[in-house]
């Protein structure tokens, strides 16, 4: 089973890449290990390219792979791929996943300044992947799925799904196993188990139509 944590935060032109950097490692220096920093690692340069690349192994523990990714700093337009980003991957039957889903993943989101964040089954790549095709969807103004653990801003919340995140956790409140304001928005966890593809899923779209417009 492979499972994926992603942290999707919107690129300023004003914040140069080393200042983001320095304080998202800061931000995860005191977390145990895989997900703690391990010590100083200097923000990637993006060099001649648009946007620079840094290894999870340059600074995160064993079994966790993936990368984290700037912009080069430009004139950026209110969309997706503009974004800052992280992208993890790890088995969730080798970690203690109950504290990433509470303890570790509110950190990250904070320290990366990310509005949207998720950890989910990879599978749903594959499954969402033609729809939102088709959709034409855009991650700054619109949620598809409400994944296992989510983090969802304010201002994304009152884009995707016309409600503000006070509001959703309202509509949440008992019908999944946890739902709490923070970082400017909402932590959602569906459940803090990591369970079968289908039967995971069919919780994701449950939880979807308790927001419903």
């Amino acid at each position: 089973m492979k499972y994926r944590l992603e942290v999707r935060s919107v690129a300023l032109t004003n914040e140069p890449i080393e200042r983001k950097h320095d304080r998202f490692l800061k931000g995860i220096a005191n977390l145990p290990s895989p997900w703690g920093a391990a010590g100083i690692v200097l923000a990637p340069d993006p060099e001649a390219e648009l946007v620079a690349i840094l290894s999870a192994s340059k600074f995160l523990g064993k079994g966790i792979k993936g990368h984290v990714v700037y912009q080069y700093r430009r004139y950026f337009r209110d969309e997706a791929a503009y974004d800052d980003w992280i992208d993890l991957t790890f088995n969730p039957s080798k970690i203690d996943y109950r504290a990433l889903a509470y303890d570790f993943f509110p950190h990250y989101v904070e320290a990366f300044g990310g509005y949207m964040a998720t950890i989910s089954d990879d599978e749903f790549i594959y499954m969402d992947f033609e729809e939102r095709r088709r959709l034409k969807m855009d991650a700054r103004s619109s949620i598809y799925r409400i994944d296992p653990i989510s983090y969802f801003s304010d201002s994304l919340c009152k884009r995707g799904f016309g409600l503000s995140a006070k509001q959703v956790m309202k509509r949440l409140t008992g019908k999944v196993e946890d739902v709490r304001l923070g970082c400017g928005g909402v932590f959602i966890v569906l459940t803090s188990a990591a369970l079968p593809t289908l039967e995971m899923d069919n919780i994701c779209w449950e939880a979807k139509a308790h927001l419903s417009r």
